[in-house]
């Protein structure tokens, strides 16, 4: 598989060949990189806002917005606080000192290619009779793509709130949590007007990476409550496209299907008819990394002769370092939620910043009905909410970035072995049972659960938790092998196993057909780390990891 970790590849348009997404040169990329949550679409958990909003089904009432739990209900708090004039003021702010040019300079430094901009149809297209532009918005959003080109960044502009919402939940920043975007002809002309204003606009732009046209459409809840709009939904997208092509036909399109963009039965045709350039897209937060999680969008990809990206994902270390390997073993790139966050808040994330002084007199009164700020105190806190979100002011961290990438400082867990090209090349076992949490069935590999951990499974015969996997161990016996991509290993970076044995065995790394090294492990109850052994440098190595003699039971591999 050719995997392009160089920068300098980013140029060019993004465009389909077959399955593979190329650039200018035809050479592949594989998208790597995060989504600027909060940046023009806030939701209330990565703010720090209290909510009302627990995930309920709203299939049988609506819900409208509320509190902070999206954009429009933040800012109409800061209008209620602080007043109208101070308002109207603050989004412009907000939005030029969450994501500035420091943000994508960290981005190329660490490595990444991509950023998922997520933005709300209000921001741009005021709620108003006829077409009124936001030109600051727009303004704003040319220099974020000129960041993109002069950083070497595809930026794909993500609708994640479309005309009054299309997800039914707080993240499409819609009036009630209803898909007004297919129940209502008014809202649904206006989103295709306004993706034909971003085509018109940004047609020539190289550091725009495509159009993800709209975010988890008709996603609630109560599960298949809005599938009657599933037809509208296709019908959406062919128009959309169609209509967009007539500006742009240089970028890709980015298509999610239905349900928290998890099923894939609306991908029966080409959406784009006329240039064939568009992506099958995914998120995934929880499913484990085996073939299960990605097969049914894979075989339409198959069908359709598209690739695919996992346009939203997120999770800890090991889970991501696992799934991500997965993914780019099928050309599938990758984009983090959420870039920047606020402290505690429920998202993986590179970037935090703390809450503002007496923020919780905010929350108080949105949450609990408590007295008012007033005018003068709310506008303070507001400013020092403003300038907790300047870069200077956060703090960066790239412990994810480590795992993500496999390069120095790495922890790959042992259960996340390659599974490609596959059996007998990839890994080596002849356990026939498979193990308790019915991790990578039919892989022949023995695991077991870490001493002292029980499975979080509370009635007989519901599925095992998505977090069993984590806390599984690798059984290799004599002749049992499995294989791990380690990526960017610079001079002097080297391996070594975190373990143990019963008896004494003796296990061997290897690369290719170069034996690297190999090591004795001394019986032990207790995990051990290795000695290390030194890895050549290179920018994509397949480790082997063989048992020679004896048994060994392998919990994680550490890149030094």
């Amino acid at each position: 598989m050719s995997y392009p970790t160089d920068n300098s590849r980013v140029h060019g348009f993004l465009h389909t060949k077959g399955k593979l997404l190329v650039n200018g040169d035809g050479e592949e990329v594989l998208l790597r990189g995060w989504g600027a949550g909060n940046w023009n679409n806030p939701e209330g958990f990565m703010i720090g806002a209290v909510t009302n909003f627990t995930g309920a089904a709203v299939q049988d009432r609506v819900v409208r917005a509320s509190g902070m739990d999206r954009g429009r209900s933040f800012i109409q708090i800061v209008r209620e606080t602080c007043g109208s004039r101070y308002a109207a003021d603050f989004w412009n702010r907000w939005m030029n000192t969450y994501m500035t040019e420091d943000d994508f300079i960290l981005m190329e430094k660490l490595g990444y290619n991509s950023v998922r901009l997520p933005i709300s149809a209000r921001c741009f297209l005021e709620e108003e009779p006829g077409y009124i532009w936001v030109e600051e918005a727009f303004e704003m959003l040319g220099r974020v793509l000129d960041w993109c080109k002069k950083h070497h960044i595809y930026g794909i502009l993500d609708l994640h709130g479309a005309v009054a919402g299309q997800s039914c939940l707080p993240c499409d920043d819609g009036i009630d949590n209803q898909p007004r975007l297919f129940m209502e002809e008014e809202s649904y002309e206006r989103t295709i007007v306004l993706m034909e204003e971003f085509a018109r606009r940004f047609a020539d732009h190289e550091g725009l990476g495509g159009y993800n046209i709209v975010n988890e459409p008709l996603s609630n809840f109560s599960g298949d409550a809005n599938d009657r709009y599933i037809p509208k939904l296709k019908q959406f997208y062919l128009d959309c496209i169609r209509r967009m092509r007539v500006y742009d036909k240089n970028h890709a399109f980015f298509l999610e299907g239905n349900h928290f963009t998890n099923r894939v039965s609306i991908f029966d045709q080409d959406y784009d008819p006329e240039c064939h350039n568009w992506v099958l897209t995914l998120h995934c937060y929880s499913k484990r990394p085996e073939y299960s999680a990605i097969a049914p969008a894979l075989a339409k990809a198959d069908k359709l002769n598209v690739p695919v990206w996992m346009a939203e994902t997120g999770g800890p270390n090991r889970w991501m370092s696992a799934q991500y390997e997965m993914l780019l073993e099928h050309h599938i790139g990758y984009c983090v939620w959420s870039w920047k966050c606020v402290e505690g808040g429920n998202a993986c994330s590179v970037i935090r910043h703390k809450l503002p002084e007496g923020w919780d007199k905010i929350n108080a009164y949105v949450a609990e009905g408590a007295a008012r700020p007033s005018y003068a105190e709310s506008q303070a806190i507001f400013d020092r909410y403003i300038d907790c979100l300047k870069f200077e002011n956060c703090t960066v961290s790239e412990d994810a970035t480590t795992d993500i990438f496999r390069r120095k400082g790495a922890v790959i867990p042992a259960s996340g072995f390659n599974l490609s090209p596959g059996r007998g090349i990839s890994y080596k076992g002849n356990d026939p049972y498979g193990n308790e949490a019915g991790y990578r069935p039919g892989t022949g590999m023995e695991m077991v659960f870490a001493p002292g951990y029980t499975s979080r499974e509370t009635v007989m015969g519901k599925p095992r938790p998505d977090t069993d996997w984590e806390n599984l161990q690798l059984v290799l016996h004599k002749g049992d092998f499995v294989c791990y991509t380690c990526r960017e290993l610079t001079n002097g970076c080297g391996i070594s196993l975190r373990c143990r044995a019963d008896e004494t065995a003796v296990v061997s790394l290897r690369s290719g057909n170069t034996l690297l090294g190999t090591l004795t492990i001394s019986p032990t109850q207790q995990l051990m780390d290795t000695e290390t052994i030194p890895l050549p440098e290179d920018q994509y190595q397949v480790l082997r990891v063989e048992t020679e003699e004896g048994t060994v039971i392998l919990s994680d591999l550490l890149i030094r």
